[in-house]
């Protein structure tokens, strides 16, 4: 039998239909490598936009994490946006910022093989870029995302994120934004502290945690194997972090992607950041709590989802969860 879940941090419906379900083990699966000659490897940084940020133990050269603007962008530094009205239509200029972060040299290693130090190293960057972003007053959202392998919507397979910086919140944010702070009004409490300690007390969704961040199946998961890693301590905006939090929060997103990369058998998936808003971020401080989610792509979505916005996800969080959590590999699972 099929459940509609709602999401009471999105305040959204999903349906679950275990009866179109495939076994986790279905899902696994290994994706082709190309050999191309990559402008994200070292050497060969005269094929990108020049370097605006690197993180080396022996200089730039040697560099470990390197950031530069995309050759392709989809938000230019080309001034403040403009909004034009054209009868109906109203039109902003796309004025903001679109960077690559390459995650390591090495031109094989993703997020779930690198060494711990590097995702942490690879954090740290995201935290320098975010900050010195988020000083553009034009700017009102800041989202990092990592698309990894063949259906992600990669076009380099060198391990790379992206920076995007925007001069507004998208709708999507903002409808997490409102559904959050009407829980707080009703509440007084943030929705994703609830849902942490639910969880922790038994919900049966956790993954993992760390000292400071905890890795969970999220109860209306639109998508097989969708992961949240969201930090224990309370905080709305990705900015708040501490030296000690940023490593573990390195520390977690490697552990959840190498927990994708190892029990799917190195599926492509998408990976992004969920933070509050760049300037009037007060009013949801105690409300919004920042996250980064992880979406594997083994399903693609058909016209009833396309019809409705209705998700319909084949298989049952609780059951990815525990997949997840043991020691088994995906050959070795039976569901």
């Amino acid at each position: 039998m099929s459940e509609l879940r709602h999401n009471p941090v999105t305040d959204e419906w999903v349906v679950v239909a275990t009866t179109r379900a495939k076994r986790p083990d279905g899902f696994a699966q290994r994706a082709a490598r190309q050999a191309m000659e990559c402008p994200f490897c070292a050497g060969r940084e005269h094929m990108t936009p020049p370097t605006v940020y690197y993180s080396s133990d022996d200089g730039e050269q040697n560099w470990r994490v390197r950031v530069f603007e995309n050759k392709y962008p989809a938000f230019t530094q080309d001034g403040k946006p403009c909004l034009r009205c054209e009868e109906i239509y109203r039109v902003l200029r796309g004025s903001g910022c679109h960077e690559v972060l390459v995650l390591s040299p090495d031109h094989d290693a993703h997020a779930g093989v690198l060494p711990v130090t590097q995702m942490q190293r690879v954090a740290r960057a995201y935290r320098e870029r975010y900050l010195a972003l988020a000083q553009l007053e034009h700017l009102r959202y800041i989202t990092i995302i990592i698309n990894q392998g063949d259906g992600s919507g990669a076009t380099i397979e060198h391990p790379h994120s992206q920076i995007f910086a925007l001069p507004m919140v998208p709708k999507a944010i903002r409808r997490e934004y409102a559904s959050a702070l009407r829980r707080y009004r009703r509440t007084g409490q943030c929705i994703t502290c609830e849902v942490l300690r639910h969880e922790s007390n038994g919900g049966g969704r956790i993954i993992f945690r760390n000292d400071h961040f905890a890795c969970y199946a999220p109860y209306a998961s639109a998508f097989p194997f969708e992961l949240v890693v969201t930090p224990v301590r309370h905080m709305s905006d990705f900015r708040d972090m501490t030296d000690e939090e940023v490593d573990a929060f390195g520390a977690a997103v490697r552990e959840a992607s190498h927990r994708i990369y190892e029990k799917l058998n190195d599926p492509p998936y998408n990976a992004f950041l969920h933070s509050g808003p760049l300037r009037d971020g007060k009013r949801l401080a105690a409300a919004f709590h920042w996250d980064w989610h992880i979406r594997p792509c083994l399903t693609t979505l058909g016209g009833f989802e396309h019809a409705t916005g209705l998700i319909i996800n084949a298989t049952r969080p609780e059951d990815c969860a525990e997949f997840l959590r043991d020691g088994a590999r995906a050959g070795d699972c039976h569901y």
